[in-house]
This record gives structure tokens, C-alpha cells and sequence, in this order.
């Protein structure tokens, strides 16, 4: 996204290659910055409906919709700290960053993952032959289902 915005502003200068010092230093934290703000805006978004609510009411489903946001904005704020934390050292070794970024993708990965299926799919709550494992309310035939798992 930078070397393209970089190269419609600049035009025929050639100062938007590779080797660069804008792809060198500025493209890193741009990512960064980029992919931290759709979770950020999903988060706020979830902690107003949980707020509308209430936070004592008995539905906390939206504050733990904000958690799987909240899990993705963690990685990329370690990167933000720590720009050497998505690599490994020369000789082979984890630095501590690096170890952090794994675990928090992880968990984000794995708490995302369970939200997704289990409640925006509603997968593993039907026990009926036929649509085994998929929400009663659905648009598609059971097959439509099955395959966009399959795909995802």
C-alpha cells in the first residue's frame, strides 16, 4: 500500500523502489499501524453495544466479542515495541519478542477461530441427521455450509 500510494505521488522520480529508504523504514510500521486499526474499530464498536446493554447485564456477548478483537490488536502492538519480533535471530535462536508475537498469534488465532465457528457459524450445536453440527436458522442447503468450512 505504501510503494503504491509512494508511486502515484511520485510520479516518474523513481524515488518509491524496493531499496528505498521509505520501503526500508517507513513501510514496517505503516503495516503495522494499518492492520491494527480494523480491530481497533471492530473492539470500540463491540464494547458500545456491551455498554448499551449494560455491563452487569446477564449478556456479556458482545464484551466477549471486544475480547477476540482486543486478542488481535496484541501482535502488531508487540511489533509496534519490538520491530525485530516477527523474525528470528541469525543463529537460529527466539528472542523474547519473537516468542511473544507466536503466543499472542496463537491465542488470537485459537480464540478467533472458536468464535467464528461456534458463534457466527453456530457450528457444533445441531445434532440433527442431515445438517449435523450447524445452526437450525440457515439460508443455504447444508452442503453450501460444509463446503464454505471446508474453505475457510
Amino acid at each position: 500500500m505504501v510503494l503504491l500510494g509512494c508511486n502515484v505521488a511520485d510520479g516518474e522520480n523513481n524515488h518509491c523502489k524496493k531499496d528505498s529508504w521509505i520501503a526500508a523504514n517507513f513501510e514496517p510500521k505503516y503495516l503495522i499501524i494499518v492492520s491494527f486499526i480494523p480491530f481497533w474499530f471492530r473492539f470500540w464498536q463491540c464494547m458500545k453495544k456491551q455498554y448499551k446493554l449494560g455491563f452487569l447485564h446477564e449478556n456479556n456477548t458482545q464484551l466477549w466479542n471486544a475480547g477476540k478483537y482486543a486478542s488481535k490488536l496484541i501482535p502488531p502492538f508487540i511489533l509496534l515495541i519490538n520491530p525485530r519480533a516477527n523474525k528470528q535471530e541469525s543463529d537460529g535462536y527466539m528472542n523474547d519478542g519473537f516468542a511473544l508475537y507466536i503466543l499472542f498469534n496463537l491465542i488470537a488465532t485459537f480464540y478467533c477461530s472458536f468464535w467464528d465457528y461456534y458463534y457466527d457459524w453456530g457450528l457444533c450445536r445441531s445434532r440433527k441427521s442431515g445438517s449435523y453440527g450447524l445452526r437450525e436458522k440457515r439460508t443455504f442447503k447444508p452442503i453450501v455450509y460444509y463446503l464454505a468450512i471446508l474453505e475457510n
